[in-house]
């Protein structure tokens, strides 16, 4: 089984589809598995577009759905993947740097934990962290790992929308089961509904304070 579960929810992807799974593809750490949810879109994602990348053998797939969304969608990839982990990464955006992978997977391979926070940037050369941290690590930014208390990280959740982003976690698979389809449809705060099905499972969390996503900005 993979170590990591990639789940890229995609409906109707545009121009930077490409750029989101060459970023994926890229990665030096190849013990992953990449799940395509293509959630209804107009012209279907083609399995041979996804497939044309350097994966590793067999690792990445596409599964279609009727359109739900993408709370929906990362449900789905979630039920289909057999990562010990899993991640999302949203069709428009990409990893930063070919090393992202490899230091998320060191990461977890010290801290043994269910939850691994990582930061994004909404600059491609991972400038500007997109989330503070601070609150958790109080000795300041650090590109090393550092155990923090779930209960901290529940609370601050509960507090600020900016601690709910999906693509900023990285968790153990077996934190979120009852996977039962149909999945609904949720058009806002889809990120705090899928972290609310995992986070009363989370016992133990770490962050990696290192902008290791492009969340690519609105156009």
């Amino acid at each position: 089984m993979p170590y990591i579960s990639i789940i890229v929810p995609a409906y109707n992807p545009g121009e930077h589809f490409g750029n989101c799974l060459r970023s994926i593809a890229a990665q030096t750490f190849r013990d992953y598995e990449v799940i395509v949810i293509d959630d209804g879109s107009s012209t279907p994602v083609d399995p041979v577009f996804v497939s044309g990348f350097d994966f590793p053998r067999d690792s990445a797939k596409v599964v279609r759905t009727d359109n739900h969304g993408p709370y929906a969608a990362r449900r789905k990839g979630i039920a289909e993947a057999y990562g010990d982990y899993f991640m999302n990464v949203d069709a428009d955006d990409e990893l930063i740097g070919v090393d992202a992978l490899a230091k998320i997977a060191a990461a977890l391979d010290a801290a043994h934990v269910d939850m691994l926070l990582v930061n994004a940037s909404s600059c491609e050369d991972g400038s500007a962290p997109f989330v503070d941290y601070s609150e958790l690590t109080p000795g300041g930014r650090s590109q090393k790992v550092a155990t923090i208390e779930t209960s901290a990280f529940k609370n601050l959740f509960a507090k600020d929308y900016i601690y709910n982003s999906a693509w900023t976690k990285v968790v153990r698979r077996e934190c979120i089961d009852g996977l039962s389809e149909p999945f609904p449809r949720v058009i806002m705060a889809e990120d705090r509904m899928l972290d609310m099905d995992f986070l009363p499972s989370v016992r133990s969390s770490a962050i990696l304070d290192e902008p290791l996503y492009y969340y690519r900005p609105y156009e």
